[in-house]
């Protein structure tokens, strides 16, 4: 949800700031969703292993920990943020889901992986997904959970222009990024089985209610995080920059803008 990532060129740093931007970022796709994931784990049996993959803030692992406090979490990233409130059962590593994995095959029942899509290449994602399988045990879920700033919908003049400037910059000295929306594919295209994609599209605006002024102060946040970086590649002035926000904020309500969100997961032969 053009999250902070470690790997675009110019992202937000993990900050205060932007620690609480992360964490309500997942208050507002739980919410959205009505839980945490939408894999089928834990219905038959308890999972063993859980694996979030770009934990972030940890809310999410934290969560998964209490509400499976016999099962094993550990959260992967490139940057740590320890919590005051991590439950024994939850574990942080730091890793490049790029690189190898310190797991062992068949390791983990369920995998999930939330708001990558900008720090990895589409030349990466099948490698990774296919790490993902690798570390799976047979019968494990893996979900992946992602939204292309570029696949917004009902955007007006001043909203499309400012995403493609995020996406050049997201693209600067990378190859082409992939569009969340075929994530389902590569996952199918790596030999996963009971494949399903569930799109949710989240207002942006006071017309959408308090989700929707959720999701415009987190659009608004990041957006503005943006601004030194656009003043110095697009040659913006200050002034320039703040209008084009201001404009964007306005044509939100005024064309009922949508954010949509793609979950998409499947088990492991």
């Amino acid at each position: 949800m053009l999250s902070g990532s470690s790997s675009i060129p110019y992202r937000c740093s993990k900050n205060a700031n932007e620690i609480k931007r992360l964490d309500f970022q997942h208050f507002i796709l739980r919410t959205a969703l009505g839980g945490n994931y939408l894999a089928p784990i834990g219905v038959t049996q308890q999972p063993h292993m859980i694996l979030d993959v770009g934990s972030g803030t940890n809310f999410w692992g934290c969560e998964i920990a209490r509400d499976f406090p016999e099962t094993k979490i550990y959260g992967l990233d490139i940057e740590l943020v320890t919590r005051a409130d991590m439950p024994a059962n939850y574990r942080l590593i730091q890793g490049d889901i790029r690189q190898d994995l310190p797991f062992a095959p068949g390791t983990f029942d369920y995998i999930h992986q939330r708001f990558l899509i900008s720090s990895l290449t589409a030349q990466e994602w099948p490698i990774v997904i296919s790490r993902l399988l690798h570390i799976a045990i047979p019968g494990g879920w893996i979900e992946l959970v992602d939204a292309s700033g570029e696949q917004l919908t009902s955007m007006g003049p001043m909203t499309a222009q400012l995403m493609e400037n995020m996406a050049q910059l997201a693209t600067m000295n990378r190859s082409e990024l992939l569009p969340a929306s075929a994530i389902d594919e590569l996952l199918q295209a790596a030999g996963a089985i009971n494949v399903h994609k569930k799109v949710v599209k989240l207002p942006v605006g006071k017309w959408g209610g308090r989700i929707g002024s959720l999701m415009a102060t987190n659009l608004t946040a990041v957006l503005q995080s943006f601004k030194e970086v656009c003043m110095a590649y697009f040659h913006y002035s200050s002034d320039y920059f703040d209008g084009c926000l201001s404009s964007a904020m306005q044509e939100w309500d005024e064309y009922h803008l949508q954010y949509p969100i793609y979950i998409c997961f499947g088990q492991k032969l």
